[in-house]
């Protein structure tokens, strides 16, 4: 039978993306020898190693529906955006819509929640990955420049934030469930009418900006939610900080 190609060897991707000279710092993410051991190497059955992600062998992407990256690839020349007519090559940052070309290729989703983003003002818009968000979901996704933005009071809004009094999601749920329990009410998950939030905030900004904006009254008020640890390679780890901060 022919042998199944690699997935790597067929992605277009970053020159020197997937380095093998890994320092030892990393070692933490591998599982190739027990934490302590400084005498490990690199094996060809462990996983892609690098000082900017980790790669298992296995397909990341295996079991996702992506679309056809050619009309990308053929997109030439800058357009102007649609709507403030600046020059953009696939998408305006500023107004958060694709370039006429490749309108129609570009899918728009629904959120079982809706999303608010709180982006800092100095946050360089053509380098943020937030303002994809309000491209591909615009009824459910928008975009804040700090401090020009709402006011929680009246919201039933869950800021992701890995503050000191911050939950998991699985513990909000287990709280809501038990409450629902006692009233004979069912709810499970996000939509559910019972579950208490009906927006989630985002901060994007520095891990220093983001401090000085989450004690503004209207986000510091907000209760905060924390992403569970996980290893994953659809983010890349923030240094010198736990696997919780989440870095994009």
């Amino acid at each position: 039978s022919e042998k199944k190609e690699d997935w790597i060897d067929v992605m277009d991707m970053e020159p020197m993306l997937l380095e093998s000279d890994v320092k030892i710092r990393c070692q933490g993410f591998l599982p190739c020898r027990e934490p302590g051991d400084s005498t490990w190497t690199i094996q060809h059955s462990a996983p892609w190693q690098s000082e900017k992600l980790v790669l298992q062998k296995e397909n990341p992407f295996q079991g996702l529906k992506i679309s056809p990256i050619e009309p990308l690839n053929q997109q030439s020349g800058r357009q102007p955006c649609p709507k403030c007519f600046k020059s953009r090559k696939f998408f305006c940052y500023s107004c958060y819509v694709p370039v006429e070309s490749l309108q129609p290729y570009v899918p728009q989703i629904r959120l079982p929640i809706k999303i608010d983003i709180v982006k800092h003002a100095r946050e360089v818009e053509g380098k943020s990955t937030a303002v994809h968000a309000p491209i591909v979901a615009p009824d459910d996704v928008k975009m804040y420049i700090f401090p020009d933005i709402p006011d929680y009071q009246n919201e039933r809004a869950l800021l992701v934030f890995p503050g000191e009094n911050s939950k998991t999601l699985s513990s909000i749920l287990d709280e809501v469930g038990k409450s629902a329990n006692s009233t004979g009410e069912e709810s499970t998950n996000l939509n559910n009418p019972a579950f208490p939030y009906d927006k989630i905030v985002f901060i994007d900004s520095t891990w220093n900006q983001c401090k000085g904006m989450h004690r503004d009254p209207r986000l510091a008020s907000l209760p905060c939610v924390i992403i569970s640890s996980r290893n994953t390679i659809f983010w890349r780890y923030q240094r010198g900080k736990p696997k919780e901060y989440l870095a994009t």
